[in-house]
C-alpha cells in the first residue's frame, strides 16, 4: 500500500516446520532468518522516487488473523523444490533449495545442478516465492517470449535479486496481491518495452 512519501508492504509471517532454526550449511544464519532476509532485500528498493519498505510481522502458527503460512521441510528427493501457493497464503520452503535442482540431505549437499545451495540461493528463493503471495507469476514461463527471455525481474531469474521497476508497476497498478490468480507480466503493454539491441560495428578502422 501507498503510504505519503513511501510505499510500504506490509504481511504478517507464521512459520511451520522445525527445521526452520536449522543453520544453512556452514552459514550462520537458520533457515527461518534468511527467508525474512530473502524477501526483506529482494522487495526493498526504489519506485518514482519513493522508497518501497517492506515490514515483516513473525505471527505465531495458532494466530486467527490473515497470514502467510511458510512451511520449511527437508529436501529428501530430487524432485522437492519450493513453491508458493497464493490462494491459501502458503509458501513451501524445502531447505537448500536453490532453484538449481540441488537437495540436501542433512549431512551434504547433492549436485543434480551446477551450484552449491547457499544462504544467498535460499534467499532468492525466499523472496521470489513472497513475490507469488504477491500475485506475479514466473517470468520465466510467460506468453511473451521476448518478456519470458529478457525482462529483467527475480521473477525470471535469480541473478536479479531485488524488484524492479517493473514489479513495482505491476504490484501498484493491477493490485496483484488483491487478486485470486497469478499476474502474467505480457498481459500490460506498458510494462514490457522491447528495445532491441544495437549493432555494434566490429570492423577495425
Amino acid at each position: 500500500m501507498v503510504e505519503g512519501s513511501s510505499i510500504d508492504i506490509y504481511a504478517r509471517i507464521a512459520v511451520f516446520g522445525e527445521i526452520a532454526d536449522d543453520f544453512i550449511g556452514t552459514d550462520n544464519i537458520t533457515y527461518e532468518n534468511a527467508f525474512f532476509q530473502g524477501v526483506t532485500e529482494m522487495w526493498s528498493g526504489e519506485y518514482q522516487g519513493k522508497p518501497v519498505k517492506v515490514h515483516l510481522q513473525h505471527v505465531s502458527p495458532e494466530y486467527n488473523g490473515a497470514k502467510i503460512k511458510v512451511i520449511f521441510n527437508k529436501t529428501e528427493k530430487p524432485e522437492d523444490i519450493s513453491y508458493a501457493d497464493k490462494q491459501s497464503g502458503t509458501i513451501w520452503m524445502y531447505t537448500a533449495d536453490g532453484r538449481d535442482g540441488v537437495f540436501y540431505t542433512g549431512t551434504e549437499f547433492v549436485y543434480r545442478g551446477a551450484r552449491n545451495s547457499t544462504k544467498e540461493e535460499f534467499m532468492y528463493t525466499s523472496g521470489h516465492e513472497f513475490g507469488h503471495i504477491l500475485g506475479l507469476a514466473d517470468c520465466y514461463n510467460d506468453d511473451n517470449e521476448r518478456v519470458r527471455s529478457t525482462l529483467e525481474t527475480p521473477m525470471r531469474s535469480r541473478q536479479y535479486h531485488n524488484a524492479r521497476e517493473v514489479d513495482y508497476y505491476i504490484l501498484l497498478n493491477h493490485q496483484t496481491w488483491l487478486a485470486d490468480n497469478l499476474y502474467r507480466y505480457s498481459n500490460d503493454k506498458l510494462v514490457f518495452k522491447y528495445i532491441p539491441c544495437e549493432k555494434k560495428n566490429l570492423s577495425k578502422d
